[in-house]
């Protein structure tokens, strides 16, 4: 891989938060953070860069499969955030409007754009044997839920997606590219400024796109058993969420909250 690929998809995503920044003040794509602060939701269209950038250079298994569902994430995500409220929160809150007001939200638009991405890019993978689609399937859907339900705070999803990368990179070590590594960790490196100084947050396109990158991963690269472990850990994540929320269980337990105010620059709560 030549050196000079490498330094123009960086530069481009080094250069692409400004730009994305200005146009989000200009059209009012911002949202108040828990802070209570006015910001861009539109890290998501950073990462979306990224992940056309990586594609271009290193072109994943199923490519045609992969845009449909990261595409497709996305959109759902960016729909939520343009279109949605702050209220309800969660599946089962979606589905208790429904029933109860008789109304159609735009979190309801997102669970089904979601399932409906990941059932249709999952028929067309190649390698998936049918004994492993219902946990690729569950990895699909929930991944990208457990994030949104993690991005109430600064550098939440991001830390998943560190500790996933590192597991991951115990499969796919001798087989990844030392350019695709300086690639991701570039990438990393403005996701991760960008939050910890409170400039952006991911929205709920940048939540869904990031459990949706770590799904997919999963999926095509790491043993049956690890997919398991890992869905039974996303379904545990998704009942706490929906229980009550995954920030108060974090607040519950001394050693996550300490972890989740790492890079936050601010004093425990």
């Amino acid at each position: 891989m030549e050196i000079w690929k490498i330094i123009l998809v960086s530069t481009i995503i080094i250069l692409s938060w400004p730009v994305v920044r200005n146009i989000s003040f200009k059209f009012s794509w911002i949202s108040l953070n828990y802070k209570k602060t006015h910001i861009p939701f539109t890290v998501g269209i950073v990462l979306f860069i990224a992940v056309i950038n990586f594609i271009w250079l290193w072109p994943p298994n199923d490519l045609f499969a992969f845009l449909i569902y990261v595409g497709g994430l996305w959109t759902a995500g960016w729909i939520d955030d343009i279109f949605g409220t702050r209220f309800p929160k969660g599946i089962k809150g979606h589905l208790q409007f429904l029933f109860q007001k008789r109304e159609w939200t735009t979190g309801l638009t997102k669970i089904v754009l979601v399932g409906a991405a990941s059932g249709l890019s999952l028929c067309l993978v190649n390698n998936i044997v049918q004994a492993e689609t219902l946990i690729a399937l569950s990895l699909l859907i929930l991944s990208p839920h457990v994030c949104n339900s993690l991005d109430t705070r600064p550098l939440r999803v991001w830390k998943w997606f560190s500790i996933h990368y590192l597991i991951f990179m115990l499969f796919l070590l001798g087989s990844i590219s030392i350019s695709i590594q300086i690639y991701i960790v570039i990438v990393m490196a403005v996701w991760g400024y960008i939050e910890m100084t409170r400039k952006g947050m991911l929205g709920d396109n940048g939540a869904a796109l990031s459990g949706g990158i770590m799904a997919w991963v999963a999926m095509q690269y790491t043993p049956a058993m690890y997919q398991i472990l890992l869905t039974g850990i996303l379904l545990l994540m998704t009942y706490f969420a929906e229980k009550n929320s995954i920030h108060s269980f974090i607040q519950k337990v001394s050693i996550l909250k300490e972890i989740d105010h790492w890079g936050r620059r601010e004093k425990l709560e």
